[in-house]
């Protein structure tokens, strides 16, 4: 039974931008994730049934997502998805900006699996069973992924937390 590619693209289209919006935080990116993700969701259905395709769409994001980080020169932060600025200082915005743009760098260090799990936890607020059940692992995996993930993270951004 072929999906109603209409309804698939409508019901789960926003979720894939709005996650690849936030790992990326540019929205010209965030389009060619889109845009890559469901080119895949075709050539997906062909070749096996998928079960949960919200989960395989986020899982699909992400991925994609961090694929695009690591392909792509430096950008200018997506406004509407960084941290409302209004109550804070221009320096205090500036170095959220900055803060935001060096973690994403930092993400392409990571391994794809732990880049998949931090996104999924502090980028879309999942709890670690939505996290296993979006990328098929164990909820205990998640954990010590999540953990290894911001150790790295830790050591990476030591330098900058430093300066701040």
């Amino acid at each position: 039974m072929e999906p109603n590619w209409y309804v698939l693209v409508r019901t789960w289209g926003p979720m894939v931008y709005t996650t690849a919006c936030r790992v990326l935080g540019n929205a010209a990116d965030a389009e060619d994730v889109v845009q890559d993700v469901f080119t895949e969701a075709v050539k997906q259905w062909k070749n096996k049934t998928v079960r949960n395709w919200g989960g395989w769409l986020r899982r699909m994001a992400v991925c994609r997502a961090i694929d695009r980080l690591r392909q792509r020169r430096p950008s200018p932060a997506l406004d509407s998805v960084a941290e409302p600025t209004h109550s804070l200082t221009p320096d205090v915005a500036m170095e959220n900006r900055e803060l935001g743009e060096q973690l994403r760098e930092s993400l392409q260090q990571l391994s794809e699996h732990e880049a998949a799990v931090f996104c999924l936890r502090y980028f879309e607020d999942l709890s670690y069973d939505e996290i296993a059940k979006t990328l098929d692992m164990e909820t205990a995996a998640v954990g010590m992924t999540l953990f290894r993930a911001r150790t790295k993270l830790a050591t990476l951004m030591e330098p900058i937390w430093k300066e701040v």
